[in-house]
């Protein structure tokens, strides 16, 4: 006899894990040294540990937007957990509001910094690094 069971409803942090899961993610840009087999060490004397490396995993990261500024950090999968609002130790302002969102926030745009590089046209000392001979570089110079 067969009987149907209905499936089981989810709390909101294995909602998270679950919707985690299935997004796709991708290992950072790095390269990575250690590799399957590789022996951990060598003792005093030089000779290998019998410890080895039994797998590798880079990890899972996502992209997360800070809720107060716009900017666009790259988090860890283990924090997934963090960003979700039902959790009771997500991360959240002193003043209750969350820190990142796991989308870009409508007409937030992230402020821009006041300093400029010395080799910027509008740089106020621009023309001694002229006179000097340091060029600008980049297909709008004119020096």
């Amino acid at each position: 006899m067969v009987t149907a069971t209905e499936p089981k409803v989810l709390t909101p942090a294995e909602q998270a894990v679950a919707e985690f899961m299935a997004e796709e993610t991708k290992p950072p840009e790095t390269p990575y040294t250690l590799k399957k087999g590789a022996s951990l060490g060598t003792t005093h004397e030089g000779q290998p540990l019998g410890s080895k490396v039994r797998d590798v995993d880079r990890g899972r990261y996502f992209n997360a937007w800070d809720t107060r500024t716009g900017r666009k950090h790259v988090l860890n999968g283990v924090h997934r957990p963090f960003l979700d609002a039902a959790n009771e130790k997500a991360w959240r302002f002193p003043d209750g509001k969350m820190c990142y969102s796991l989308r870009p926030i409508p007409g937030l745009v992230p402020p821009m910094g006041k300093l400029l590089c010395m080799l910027h046209a509008d740089y106020p000392m621009r023309q001694h690094y002229r006179n000097i001979g340091i060029v600008m570089a980049g297909p709008d110079s004119t020096d």
